[in-house]
C-alpha cells in the first residue's frame, strides 16, 4: 500500500515471506493470495483509520485470476476500493 500524497509506502505483504511460504507452495495461487491479502490486512489495521479505505488501481484492467481473489480477501475483511 503506497500514500501517493505522501510519497512513501505505508503496508506490504508478499508470497515470499515465511508466514505465506509455511502453508503455501511456491506457486501464487487463490490459496496464498489470501494468506498475503490477510498480512496485509493485519498490516493495515494498525496504521491510522484512513487506510481502510483505498484505491485498489487497476487502470483499464479488470480483476481476474489471483487479482480478483486478493481483492475479495480485502474486501472480505472489512476494505473498501
Amino acid at each position: 500500500m503506497i500514500d501517493d500524497e505522501a510519497g512513501r509506502t505505508v503496508a506490504a505483504a508478499s508470497t515470499l515471506e515465511s508466514e505465506v511460504l509455511a502453508v503455501a507452495s511456491r506457486r501464487v495461487n487463490a490459496g496464498a493470495v489470501k494468506i498475503v491479502a490477510k498480512l496485509l490486512a493485519e498490516r493495515i489495521s494498525g496504521l491510522d483509520a484512513a487506510y481502510r479505505k483505498f484505491v485498489f488501481d487497476r487502470g483499464s484492467y479488470r480483476y481476474m485470476g489471483v487479482v480478483a481473489a486478493f481483492a475479495d480477501e480485502l474486501r472480505s475483511l472489512g476494505f473498501e476500493f
